[in-house]
């Protein structure tokens, strides 16, 4: 981890926090589900899919490719995930937290933005991490907000 990626998370996660009484968090888990939907699209569905996101694509591109065009565009911004989702009957999976974590506005705003789960209570945001199997320097919302803040 690089000296910058360390100061980035010292000051935006705060420390690991007993779950607060009451507070149950829960994150909605899109991607498999959408994964799983599209990859049994037949190639009709896909290319009028594909058509609907303004994505171009070779008349000879095989089925996979075609699949792989329509996730990157679906998952390409968390609202279109969700939006594309509602829009077919895909159910997410729910996923439960299992690490309660204290988080600056900043970070709280970023987690949300990603569909995190993240709950004020009272002046405290609290995140609800899921990804329990990283440290959290390597959690994948953590890296990606990070990625983001540098960018600018």
């Amino acid at each position: 981890m690089t000296i910058e990626h360390a100061e980035f998370v010292k000051r935006n996660l705060f420390a690991r926090i007993d779950r607060p009484a009451g507070l149950n968090l829960v994150r909605k888990d899109w991607r498999a589900p959408i994964r799983q939907y599209v990859q049994a699209m037949p190639r009709a569905f896909i290319e009028m899919e594909l058509g609907a996101f303004s994505v171009r694509y070779h008349p000879n591109a095989t089925n996979p490719e075609l699949r792989t065009m329509l996730l990157d565009a679906i998952f390409k911004d968390e609202s279109l995930l969700v939006s594309f989702a509602k829009a077919h009957p895909i159910a997410p999976d729910v996923v439960k937290a299992s690490e309660y974590w204290s988080v600056s506005e900043y970070m709280a705003t970023k987690l949300r933005t990603l569909g995190e789960a993240v709950e004020d209570v009272g002046d405290l945001h609290v995140w609800g991490r899921c990804a329990t199997d990283l440290p959290i320097e390597q959690d994948p919302a953590i890296q990606l907000i990070r990625r983001q803040a540098i960018k600018g």
